[in-house]
């Protein structure tokens, strides 16, 4: 029986990228509204929407290499790959 970690389908990479790249932009966001040193640092507003990236990065490269997981690491990347695309054209 499969777990809900080892299912290798398009679908499960959308929703993990998703999910991280909106916790991580909270995360950002907050750090930049309520730390002085960040909110004087990080004054691009792209910058936190280009951060929130970054651990999906790392999440796919878990996925691609030690997991041998590709379908759930090509939605990881195209969701990666789409909001990046949206940050440089939109904002």
């Amino acid at each position: 029986m499969k777990t809900i970690y080892r299912l290798n389908k398009l679908l499960y990479g959308l929703l993990i990228g998703l999910l991280l790249a909106m916790l991580t932009f909270m995360l950002v966001f907050f750090m930049v509204e309520y730390v002085p040193f960040f909110k004087k640092h990080l004054q691009d507003p792209r910058i936190p929407f280009l951060l929130a990236f970054i651990p999906n990065l790392l999440v796919m490269r878990y996925y691609f290499v030690n997991l041998k997981m590709e379908k759930t690491a090509k939605g990881i990347l195209l969701i990666t790959f789409i909001g990046v695309v949206l940050v440089f054209f939109f904002i």
